[in-house]
């Protein structure tokens, strides 16, 4: 099996160091400790398989360009097909339902206005979400998750 670093999966992501040590400490991303070999401390190692299809793909093609060999084309992960999008009028929801996206709309659009001058993403989607929740009351249900797409 193929393992990552804390430092490559920071690199593939564009998040901090830190955010994927949580992580990993917090069980949100599948990893096994390891003992350091030059400084003895204890490090995350992520198995390529606990990263999203996409990241896959992305490092597949690093790899690709760093070693100037083509990837092999049985470890690449299967694309998934695309869900059938069902689009219907707007005047088809009800008014609370008509509310609840006119709001989604506007957490998403203000969360892509600003999170363009942030350099730290990762930090800013934290701090944008305990945003919402104070705005919105602490049961608005908000993470991190909802913007990574």
């Amino acid at each position: 099996m193929e393992y990552l670093t804390v430092k490559e999966v920071a690199q593939l992501k564009g998040c901090s160091e830190q955010y994927v040590k949580k992580i990993c400490k917090n069980g949100k991303l599948n990893s096994k400790q390891q003992i350091h070999p030059q400084n003895k401390q204890m490090c995350y190692m992520i198995p390529i398989t606990a990263l999203s299809e996409d990241l896959q793909v992305k490092y597949r093609k690093q790899l690709h360009k760093e070693t100037g060999t083509a990837p092999e084309l049985k470890e690449l992960p299967a694309l998934k097909a695309s869900k059938k999008v069902i689009k219907k009028p707007l005047e088809e929801y009800t008014e609370n339902q008509r509310d609840e996206i006119a709001l989604w709309c506007g957490i998403f659009k203000e969360w892509q206005e600003k999170r363009e001058n942030y350099k730290n993403k990762a930090a800013f989607d934290e701090d944008f979400c305990g945003l919402c929740r104070v705005r919105l009351g602490e049961d608005f249900r908000i993470s991190p998750d909802k913007f990574d797409r």
